[in-house]
């Protein structure tokens, strides 16, 4: 029997869900107003004297490194307690962070909560996107699975628009409201997803978490097609993402997209932004402004991108999404290698605000959601935590190596070529999209996983 408002339910899960996307949002970018006030003598700065710039790297790079083991360690309780006391797990240490980071005074102790809350961030990449895979309905998947990148855009841009603002106390303690938001409203009301209730042959709870998320009583023909597929993939562990060639090839394309996601420089310009800005020379606005335009700019496209994912399909909007952000960082390494020549650029200062803007829209609506919401349509439940945190965790020490490193690489090399450098990663995704992706749009993972076989 079907009950009215039947997806009601099923929406509120995903939303509650993606409190904790929220929250990781708002850590990806809040060393972009904290920095600035660090590397000086700001009355906001809780050290005696500012930081220096291998300081201020450390600072912003560890929350990646400690993302790469994040996945593993997400990856083993998932399996063993379940997708949702793992989720509810993972909002603990960046609790812990944000609250370290509002009273401390020491930089070892930054470093450390730091670090920390990169595990709830690599954990929750690899666990909330399959999550919100196996509680969807196929017809609406892609477009639950993509609202994961309209609450990280959400936090991103409220910690830029907040974070200038407030004191690194109050930032930091307002920024951990929301994972204790999210561990009490998550632990009283959503259930776990019926995929790993088989996985562990409870069938019955499987059943009740099915009608709970499907408000209808009648799920027997879906529980049955989850049967038949977990039965035919029952062993689930990482020697299977190895050696079956459907598993291989998804793991590759999962790969892929997250290592040129984080080579496309959208990190460094997060942790960055403001910084970046004030070496552009933008007399126009204040430091803090074009940092909050961008937020803007990846907030909106993030709201494209569930209207229009399951009409134009997962290809096309990463093409675009490939050439948007190649063609808007050329011109920009251009701008930096002639300020650092010298050159009288005033005329023009505006340049790296619209070809950031560009770039970050174009971001948004593919490179941005899209290697996620295909990580969790790809791999079948059995092997998506091991592989999923394979994938995540490869993204992260990526990303945690350029952040390390990109003061340095801009110091040695200047700006300017940095930029030509995800220019050109851009193209090889291009090039990797185009030809080795398939489309996800309106299957099913059984089908996905036909088509991966051939």
């Amino acid at each position: 029997m079907l009950r009215s408002g039947r997806r009601n339910f099923l929406y509120a899960c995903v939303l509650t869900a993606n409190i904790l996307a929220f929250t990781i949002g708002m850590t990806l970018t809040w060393t972009s107003p904290v920095l600035p006030k660090l590397e000086k003598l700001d009355p906001d700065n809780p050290f005696d004297e500012p930081i220096s710039s291998t300081e201020s790297s450390w600072i912003g790079s560890l929350l990646a490194l400690g993302a790469g083991f994040g996945p593993f360690l997400a990856a083993a309780c998932s399996d063993r307690l379940g997708r949702k006391i793992t989720l509810l797990l993972l909002s603990l240490p960046v609790i812990f962070s944000y609250l370290c980071l509002a009273f401390t005074k020491e930089i070892i102790l930054y470093y450390v909560a730091r670090a920390v809350g990169g595990l709830s961030l690599g954990g929750t990449f690899a666990i909330l996107p399959g999550y919100i895979a196996e509680v969807s309905e196929d017809d609406i998947r892609g477009v639950l699975g993509s609202s994961m990148n309209v609450f990280v855009v959400t936090g991103v841009l409220a910690s830029y628009c907040i974070g200038p603002y407030l004191s690194i106390t109050l930032f930091s303690v307002i920024s951990a409201v929301f994972p204790i938001a999210f561990a009490i409203l998550f632990f009283i009301f959503m259930p776990e997803t019926p995929q790993f209730y088989l996985l562990k042959g409870r069938k019955d709870d499987a059943r009740k978490s099915l009608i709970k998320l499907r408000r209808m009583d009648d799920v027997e023909e879906e529980l049955k097609t989850m049967e038949a597929f977990l039965e035919e993939n029952k062993s689930g562990d990482l020697r299977d993402v190895f050696t079956i060639r459907s598993n291989v090839k998804a793991l590759m394309i999962s790969v892929c997209l997250a290592a040129f996601q984080q080579l496309s420089g959208i990190n460094i310009i997060q942790f960055y932004a403001q910084n970046i800005f004030e070496t552009a020379g933008i007399k126009e606005l204040p430091d803090e402004i074009p940092p909050i335009i961008l937020g803007f700019c990846q907030f909106a496209a993030g709201f494209i991108t569930p209207v229009i994912i399951d009409r134009f399909g997962r290809r096309i909007l990463l093409l675009t999404s490939a050439i948007g952000m190649a063609v808007s960082q050329l011109p920009l390494g251009f701008y930096f290698y002639y300020l650092k020549e010298g050159k009288d650029l005033e005329s023009v200062s505006w340049l790296p605000v619209l070809l950031l803007v560009l770039y970050m829209l174009t971001y948004g609506f593919g490179f941005g959601p899209l290697p996620w919401s295909i990580m969790g349509e790809i791999f079948p439940s059995n092997v998506k935590a091991p592989a999923s945190s394979l994938t995540a965790s490869i993204c992260w020490l990526v990303c945690f190596f350029l952040t390390k490193f990109f003061t340095n690489a801009s110091l040695s090399i200047g700006m300017g070529p940095t930029f030509w450098i995800f220019s050109a990663f851009n193209v090889v995704a291009l090039a990797f999209t185009y030809f080795l992706v398939p489309e996800t749009k309106g299957r099913s993972i059984e089908e996905i996983q036909a088509v991966l076989s051939k």
